[in-house]
């Protein structure tokens, strides 16, 4: 602890009662949470008693993998809990589930699982005019996170267009519970529901956990916040870490005000502000304490740096993004020169306000030959043959799980056809029971035909047989053993026919295993079937919100989202489409969210260590009409002393005349 500051030494010293980390951008907030979580293991807290939730599954990785530097071989991995709020959302109702209703191996809906229950409750809608699929599943996702029910928001439903939402979500509830399956959004509301109305359950919690800690605590929503105030209670011993000035989720439910609240929920509560940045020069810190500044109703947080002052920030002014790009290549180029071998492409980062301004720095780049690659927020579960090999091992750890049978039935094609599987489907309801177990039964529907019923009796050997691998040889060798039974790299060949596709899609799929094997390798003494049953929940929840499952290939340029770049960090960073309704986003300044924008920009100025540039467009080609671009507000509120000219003094001259006329123009 000799290398923390006195404020962060402050925070992992605090003992009993509330506690709130005001932690700046770059301030050191994770060594600050692995350092407490060690020291309250140091002082003979018990690991099982401590709770630590993240944001993301990266970040508990990286926490996990702190503490067993710092602990050593007698860090006990398995017993200390560290996860995302959806895998504590699980963990809970896995255990207690049927106090509220479900059983306790419930599937969880991937997104390709929502978005074919949202078709097909699009399909009974007969009359008006039906939102875009997108639309309907993040405007459900926003009533479940305000805790509003199907039933609840019919009887609010005034217009027509929210009576066609209540259909459709009573519909796809309707669903769900069929298929015996949460999504995302469900595994918080019914784990609050859970701890609301099981007081035995919430009572077996509260004496598990004693100590709570949770990360990025601005990206919080109600119910989150609800859910962790309930588990720390009566001791209160509870620690939050977050910067209210880097939220930027609010349209999936964060609340930065959580930060503002946690004051008034616990009035004693202890706040420490860590505003020593380790990460970037100070003229950068400068520049974006300068921008934040302008959002109200934040707590006051000014971030130093003993790095130096660094180089000021670049300022180009572009006619339109086809001469951004090749600006930005060309820097890219002679940044790497004057470098030397001291940079690589890694290093560099574009971050834009949106994926669509991504496509003339992909030209330019290719043109110029500069590796790079686009960086988004794709789950693992965007991947078919990811989505398949998981169906494959839920069912061999939960033969329950309806959902994931349903899913690979007939892949590879085996001679089960949509007829077979609603007459199984109608039986299982009628008696009440498992869809796979009249897979193996399929005789007690008289309706099906010889073969189909043989190919049904053969898919639930099959399945027997790899539970029974499971149990002999652990999780070894599982997935190549499905991978080869199945034949699934024929299954490729169908659909696909371009040999690299099936190659890079066989890779995949094999991936699947080495994943597998990695995350065996974090509990050894753990029995192979509730390794398998964790490892499948936490494979599902890879695509869930809070996810953070970003991929880098390599010794590329980074062209990045600034949602996708939060905790994320790069020397050289290019913050291109400077424009008002670019960014910030038009649709944001209608709606009155500017605050949030600004927000986005104070996290994608932070991102930088060691130079910083700033790009706009004089136009844009929107429809097929060219548009004249102002700059951003944002850029006429950085005060022009940390800013120097990108590539001659007349680009910075015409650039700062557009600011002083947009200064005028905002009074």
């Amino acid at each position: 602890m000799d290398e923390l500051n006195p404020q962060q030494l402050r925070a992992v010293r605090h003992g009993e009662g509330p506690l709130l980390i005001l932690a700046g951008a770059g301030t050191g907030k994770t060594r600050v949470v692995t350092e407490r979580l060690a020291w309250l293991l140091g002082r003979g807290i018990k690991p099982e008693n401590l709770l630590g939730v993240t944001f993301t599954n990266k970040a508990a990785a990286e926490m996990r993998s702190r503490l067993a530097k710092l602990a050593g071989k007698a860090f006990p991995a398995s017993r200390l809990v560290l996860s995302t709020f959806h895998s504590l959302a699980v963990r809970l109702l896995r255990r207690d589930a049927a106090g509220i209703g479900f059983a306790p191996d419930f599937g969880i809906c991937d997104y390709g699982e929502q978005a074919a229950a949202v078709r097909k409750a699009i399909s009974t809608i007969r009359n008006g005019a039906v939102p875009p699929l997108e639309k309907i599943l993040s405007q459900i996702g926003r009533l479940k996170n305000l805790g509003i029910d199907p039933e609840s928001f019919s009887r609010r439903a005034l217009e027509e267009d929210e009576r066609i939402l209540a259909a459709i979500y009573r519909r796809y509830q309707e669903t769900l519970r069929r298929l015996g399956a949460l999504d995302f959004d469900d595994l918080l509301l019914q784990a609050l529901r859970l701890l609301r109305e099981c007081p035995d359950a919430l009572e077996h919690w509260r004496r598990r956990f004693h100590y709570l800690m949770v990360d990025e605590f601005q990206d919080t929503s109600q119910i989150q916040f609800e859910l962790v105030r309930l588990l720390a209670a009566p001791r209160d011993n509870l620690c939050v870490v977050g910067d209210d000035d880097q939220s930027i989720y609010a349209w999936r439910g964060a609340l930065a005000g959580n930060i503002l609240k946690f004051r008034e929920c616990y009035p004693g509560a202890v706040s420490i502000a860590l505003e020593q940045n380790y990460r970037s020069r100070q003229i950068i810190l400068s520049a974006a304490n300068a921008v934040i500044r302008n959002n109200p109703n934040r707590r006051e947080k000014n971030l130093w740096s003993s790095l130096g002052p660094g180089r000021p920030l670049r300022l180009l002014a572009c006619s339109e993004p086809g001469e951004e790009a090749e600006q930005i290549a060309l820097a890219v180029r002679r940044r790497r020169e004057e470098a030397g071998s001291g940079l690589r492409f890694s290093d560099f980062a574009v971050i834009i306000r949106a994926n669509a301004q991504s496509r003339p720095l992909e030209d330019e780049f290719l043109a110029a030959r500069l590796p790079f690659e686009v960086i988004g927020g794709q789950s693992l579960l965007d991947h078919k043959e990811t989505r398949d090999i998981l169906a494959f091992l839920a069912l061999i750890a939960k033969p329950g799980a309806d959902s994931r049978l349903r899913r690979i039935i007939n892949v590879p094609p085996r001679g089960i056809g949509g007829k077979t599987l609603d007459l199984l489907s109608a039986r299982a309801a009628r008696e009440g029971v498992g869809l796979f177990r009249l897979l193996a039964e399929p005789e007690r529907e008289p309706e099906i035909g010889k073969v189909p019923a043989e190919a049904c009796r053969r898919l639930a050997r099959t399945i027997h047989s790899w539970r029974k691998h499971l149990e002999k040889n652990g999780v070894s060798g599982l997935v190549e053993k499905i991978l080869a039974e199945v034949d699934y790299q024929e299954e490729l060949r169908q659909l696909y026919r371009d040999p690299l596709e099936i190659a890079s899609r066989w890779n995949e799929a094999r991936e699947m295993g080495r994943t597998l094997a990695a995350f065996a390798a974090r509990d050894p003494a753990a029995k192979p079937i509730e390794l398998l049953a964790a490892f499948v929940d936490e494979a599902s929840l890879s695509g869930a919100p809070e996810s953070g499952n970003r991929k880098r290939k390599g010794d590329a340029v980074s062209i990045i989202t600034v949602h996708s770049a939060k905790g994320l960090e790069f020397s050289e960073v290019f913050l291109a489409g400077l424009e008002e309704d670019v960014f910030p986003n038009r649709k944001a300044v209608l709606e009155g969210a500017v605050e949030e924008e600004r927000r986005l920009f104070y996290v994608a100025l932070t991102r930088a260590r060691e130079g910083l540039s700033l790009s706009w467009n004089r136009a844009r080609t929107s429809r097929g009409k060219e548009c004249k671009c102002f700059p951003s507000r944002f850029l006429s509120e950085i005060p022009p002393e940390f800013v120097q000219a990108g590539e001659t003094p007349e680009r910075l001259d015409r650039a700062l005349a557009w600011l002083a006329d947009l200064r005028q123009r905002l009074g």
